[in-house]
């Protein structure tokens, strides 16, 4: 299945937390349980990154990842925190504040407890430029 397309807009300077629900090709909610939080490398884990485009090899930003707990409405409605496809891509303000281009393109990888990857969403960044900064 192709990635779903999202495109976001970062404010420099601000912090950035983009709430989503992964699901499979049928609909459901993918099962997020027993995914690492943050920056762990170990399976099942998220990988998000930034650039300018696919091609450079420089990252500008990666996000860090929380698995979030079911809302109203979700399938199921209850259980541990990801049951429900809930994550969301963070920054900080320190991280949007070194964005300096413009333009970027980011995506959201997975890899599964089977070793396996799957790339469920990426997009274009659109960074709002500060002018007043406290930095």
């Amino acid at each position: 299945m192709a990635a779903a397309k999202h495109n976001i807009e970062i404010e420099q300077g601000i912090d950035f937390s983009l709430e989503i629900q992964l699901k499979d090709a049928t609909g459901a909610a993918i099962n997020l349980t027993g995914y690492n939080d943050g920056s762990s490398i170990t399976a099942p884990y998220f990988l998000a990154k930034i650039k300018r485009s696919p091609e450079v090899s420089t990252i500008a930003a990666t996000f860090t990842t929380d698995k979030l707990p079911p809302v109203t409405g979700d399938t199921p409605s209850s259980g541990a925190d990801g049951i429900s496809g809930r994550v969301s891509l963070k920054l900080t303000a320190d991280n949007t504040l070194l964005l300096t281009n413009t333009s970027y393109v980011y995506d959201l990888y997975r890899k599964d407890a089977s070793n396996k990857w799957h790339r469920d969403l990426e997009g274009t960044v659109t960074v709002i430029e500060g002018v007043s900064r406290w930095q």
